[in-house]
């Protein structure tokens, strides 16, 4: 992480040798010479250098959608202070998104936004007035969208599998879940499984494809015992966790989808002694555990250890009406109803 600026920087000149200064001004006098009635793009691109000003050269109407699902923090002590971990605390998972001071007001623009949470670090970063912003929710839990997912992919069987826990990964190349820590939690998870008698499902994300990233698994649960106890899955993961008994993850913005689909999600992350994640500005829950932005928000159940994942297991297990009541509840608050906002057509909004 150290050297990710000096990549940024290399990044850019090559982009600029690759797409040289005719390929940006062709997209220039193309945008220019072509009557459009709004951009559609995230306005976190505005200020990247390898756009060569063309994005904020754009008169017409705009209308800016975050990439990611994010709940952003504005916090003024972080621009302010020189801090030697910046640049990561700018990324760390409660996502500050603190990558730039306050930007001059972009004119005829609109944020569409997933959070009233959202709405000081838009107001703060680019000056726009509360009528320039729109909460909209999460535009994939829009309830049409979701039943259409679900009705073009087919269901998991679990007939021969019998009861299982359905494990969404993570790779542990990321600085807020290191590898020795990972081999914990698969740990901890495996004996959950054999406590209550349950195989293990396990979707990889796409960059545990590989052999080193499934070796994890073979060295914890045995490769011997691979479909048998436990199995990898690429099907679609709503029907892999409408058909299981716990969900677990190692933080993932899918947890949010579950909730629509009456799934409780357990994300065990324990952030205590990471530089970038346990500092000043993290979120903490009553124990002072540093903690992620869906823990903080109440979108999963949290777990620091065994004790805390066997704990919420039992809890869903015996009792799930009640953990779905409480995240149902958080839901509601924070996040509005995509179902209110996704046919609007973008003019009604100027």
């Amino acid at each position: 992480l150290k050297f990710i600026p000096y990549f940024k920087k290399f990044e850019i000149l090559l982009f600029k040798i690759v797409y040289n200064i005719e390929h940006i001004n062709d997209i220039d006098k193309y945008i220019s010479s072509k009557n459009f009635d709004f951009l559609a793009y995230d306005v976190l691109e505005e200020n990247k250098k390898i756009h060569n000003d063309w994005l904020r050269k754009i008169k017409f109407k705009k209308i800016t959608f975050e990439t990611g699902i994010n709940f952003h923090i504005y916090n003024e002590d972080l621009i302010k202070k020189n801090y030697s971990n910046k640049y990561n605390l700018n990324y760390m998972s409660n996502s500050f998104g603190l990558s730039s001071n306050t930007i001059p007001n972009i004119k005829n623009l609109k944020a569409l936004v997933v959070s009233n949470h959202n709405i000081n670090y838009y107001k703060k970063i680019y000056d726009l007035k509360d009528k320039e912003i729109i909460p909209i929710g999460v535009p994939r839990n829009n309830s049409i969208w979701m039943s259409s997912i679900l009705s073009n992919t087919k269901e998991f069987n679990n007939k021969i599998l019998g009861d299982f826990v359905f494990l969404i990964s993570r790779p542990a190349q990321e600085y807020f879940i290191p590898l020795i820590r990972k081999k914990e939690y698969i740990k901890d998870i495996n004996k959950i499984c054999k406590k209550y008698n349950l195989n293990l499902v396990i979707k990889l994300h796409p960059k545990e494809s590989t052999y080193h990233g499934k070796r994890i698994y073979y060295d914890i649960l045995g490769k011997k015992n691979l479909n048998k106890n436990w199995f990898f899955s690429e099907e679609n993961i709503y029907q892999i966790a409408l058909k299981s008994k716990i969900c677990i993850t190692f933080f993932t913005s899918v947890c949010i989808d579950f909730i629509k689909l009456n799934i409780p999600v357990i994300e065990i992350m324990n952030l205590r002694g990471i530089p970038e994640e346990d500092n000043d500005f993290s979120l903490r829950d009553k124990k002072n555990s540093p903690i992620t932005q869906y823990r903080n928000l109440g979108f999963v159940l949290g777990a620091d250890n065994y004790d805390d994942l066997s704990k919420h297991v039992h809890q869903i297990i015996y009792n799930k009406e009640k953990c779905m009541a409480l995240l149902k509840k958080n839901y509601d608050e924070y996040l509005s109803n995509p179902d209110n906002f996704v046919k609007l057509i973008p003019n009604n909004y100027f």
